[in-house]
């Protein structure tokens, strides 16, 4: 059983998981059907797409009051609820007319991250509890998995799901239900790559951590040299041996000086000499026309790379332009550059814009 929506017009602009991923300088993969194999065994990122453009949430209240039954320490804002108000919570965050419902990321293997993403049962937080919301939806056997490997896997996640808020309508005339509109993400992300959650009110969502027995305490006993148990019993049937005098130490040889190693080549935008500085300059005026142009006056490393690649710099493989960046970043080459608290990277406007 799947609660009601209003029969209204489908609002915004739907963007589908190979266009979001297009959309920060990815070529997207896929798609494969929900439960299906991904063909990769990289690091990457990955979209989970509904077949279809819906007003209202496909919720399946069967699922949810099995969830509430194996969990009784669920709560929604702070109190347990029943099963067709967990439902509607989760109802409220539906996007109508959106189709993605969950971007996430792997540093592992992609096609590992997915098999944990099916296989982990509602309300379990092992092998992977990520996107749990999507096992409330009915019908997710027709959703599709869309993906692609990449090097930089939470850059281009923080990407993916910016790009998202910034592309969707969730005005309360296209989302009249939303009950957060400050953190505006696919249905089934429950927070920013950098850890801000949405308000949506629900605990003790998954089971409780197995809480570890205590290590025993260890109880050492000193026994005098020969009083261990037979000891007494064995000593005078052994005859005195001799023991054999100890070798002389052996001089340590002094080390054999090694060859230096030659220092790897410093990673630039295109070649090196003059024509290396020259296009170095000219990647970071584009860099800090861009970044000076942004309310914030700041670009994270997947932006940044995806405007360079799409003006004609870091031209390569699909992981290549972000791996490429972070060199530069970490030879202190890029202007602006900073490093957050969580060693994210920052392009910050430092020139004067121009008036």
């Amino acid at each position: 059983m799947t609660l009601p929506g209003p029969p209204a017009q489908l609002p915004g602009r739907r963007i589908g998981g190979a266009e979001l991923l297009r959309s920060v300088g990815l070529m997207a993969d896929g798609p494969v059907m929900w439960g299906r194999p991904v063909p990769s065994n990289r690091p990457g990122v990955y979209v989970i797409e509904w077949p279809d453009a819906r007003s209202d949430a496909p919720i399946e209240l069967t699922l949810v009051g099995k969830w509430l039954e194996r969990l009784p320490a669920l709560r929604l804002d702070g109190r347990r609820p029943t099963t067709r108000e967990l439902a509607a919570r989760l109802h409220d965050f539906w996007l109508p007319g959106q189709v993605v419902v969950y971007v996430g990321m792997t540093n592992g293997g992609l096609r590992a991250r997915l098999s944990s993403l099916y296989h982990t049962p509602l309300g379990d937080r092992r092998p992977y509890a990520g996107g749990h919301w999507l096992k409330t939806l009915r019908g997710m056997d027709r959703a599709r998995v869309w993906w692609a490997e990449t090097n930089a896997p939470e850059e281009y996640e923080d990407a993916l799901l910016g790009a998202f808020a910034g592309l969707v309508d969730a005005s309360p005339e296209a989302a009249p239900r939303l009950p957060d509109r400050t953190v505006v993400l696919p249905f089934a992300n429950l927070q920013t790559a950098t850890g801000t959650p949405k308000t949506h009110g629900v605990t003790g969502a998954a089971e409780p951590r197995p809480v570890e027995p205590p290590t025993p305490a260890t109880r050492i006993v000193d026994i005098p040299e020969g009083a261990a148990d037979g000891a007494e019993q064995s000593l005078p049937s052994r005859p005195m041996e001799a023991r054999p005098a100890s070798p002389p130490p052996i001089e340590p040889r002094p080390a054999e000086p090694r060859p230096a190693t030659p220092p790897a080549p410093a990673a630039t935008p295109a070649g090196s000499g003059r024509a290396g500085r020259d296009d170095l300059a000219a990647l970071n005026d584009v860099l800090q026309e861009v970044a000076c142009r942004r309310l914030l006056r700041e670009l994270n490393v997947a932006d940044a790379a995806a405007e360079l690649s799409a003006r004609g710099f870091l031209r390569g493989t699909r992981a290549q332009p972000v791996a490429v960046l972070r060199e530069l970043l970490k030879q202190g080459l890029i202007e602006g550059a900073v490093q957050d608290s969580d060693r994210r990277w920052e392009i910050r406007c430092v020139r004067e814009t121009q008036s």
